[in-house]
């Protein structure tokens, strides 16, 4: 099936295609396959060493040993969760319906709403999330932009506009992904 998500983990890389989880090894021999509840929308590996996985309503957590340690359920019945990022012992997802992060503990207990000054606009399933250095980087695609937030949640500056030249983004829905180096 189509990839929807991967990431490296351990020594493996877990490759998601719609509900089924694949774990395979630096050579690319499948190791390890499994199925969850959902469609898979994103993979992330925490500072804990264990993988996040995100569903539409759902994130569910395997540990180093690829067993289910915890999940939970979104906390409102209509989000639609697009990405997601690790960072320390919070978890940021985007939720493209209610157009906004949310914000968890690493154990699942809900934190907060995140919303942005400028009003999330999402046309598509385009709301990349991810972090560097301590900050949280979300992608804003209907405004041009990539958000900057601390690590407590609150906004700090944001980039791009449209357009073709260096620093814009052209299309109506960019920028789409986002990943840190």
């Amino acid at each position: 099936g189509d990839i929807s998500a991967f990431t490296l983990w351990k020594e493996l890389m877990a490759v998601a295609t719609g509900q089924q989880l694949k774990l395979y090894s630096a050579e690319g021999s499948l190791k390890q396959q499994f199925t969850v509840e959902d469609e898979v929308r994103d993979l992330t590996v925490g500072g804990d060493g264990w993988l996040y996985v995100l569903m539409p309503q759902q994130i569910d957590v395997f540990d180093s040993q690829r067993k289910r340690t915890r999940s939970w359920k979104a906390c409102d019945e209509n989000a639609d969760y697009c990405g997601l990022t690790v960072l320390g012992e919070q978890v940021f997802v985007t939720d493209a319906q209610n157009k906004l992060i949310c914000n968890y503990r690493t154990d699942g207990n809900f934190v907060k709403f995140i919303k942005s000054p400028h009003g999330f606009v999402v046309p598509s399933y385009s709301f990349g999330i991810t972090h560097i250095d301590g900050r949280v980087y979300c992608s804003n695609p209907g405004r041009h932009l990539v958000e900057v937030y601390d690590a407590e949640g609150p906004y700090l500056s944001s980039f791009g506009k449209a357009g073709t030249g260096e620093g814009q983004f052209s299309g109506c829905c960019n920028p789409v992904y986002l990943t840190s180096s």
